[in-house]
């Protein structure tokens, strides 16, 4: 992994590695979640809390790494646009 006082990282590879490990998290808490109704089903039919700080924490990294995906997908595009209209304006074309 590289990290951002790196000159070689680009500002973007942060992001990914951000969203890596928050789905990666997210993913791992929803199935501690499940874990933990799957044996609170065996012992009892009255599990309405079982896991429910996995669940909020699963979904809430979920989320997370979903705003940075669209972030990601927002930034590609305003690069894009920026190019363009920087390409038009120049004197060379």
């Amino acid at each position: 992994m590289l990290f951002a006082s790196d000159p070689v990282v680009r500002k973007d590879e942060n992001f990914t590695d951000s969203f890596g490990m928050l789905a990666g998290s997210g993913t791992l808490f929803l199935y501690w979640y499940d874990q933990a109704q799957q044996a609170c089903d065996q012992i009892s039919d009255q599990c309405a809390d079982a896991g429910f700080a996995w669940e909020a924490s699963g979904k809430l990294l979920l989320i997370a790494a979903s705003l940075i995906l669209l972030t990601l997908v927002i930034l590609y595009f305003f690069r894009g646009w920026k190019k363009r209209i920087n390409q038009e304006k120049s004197p060379e074309n």
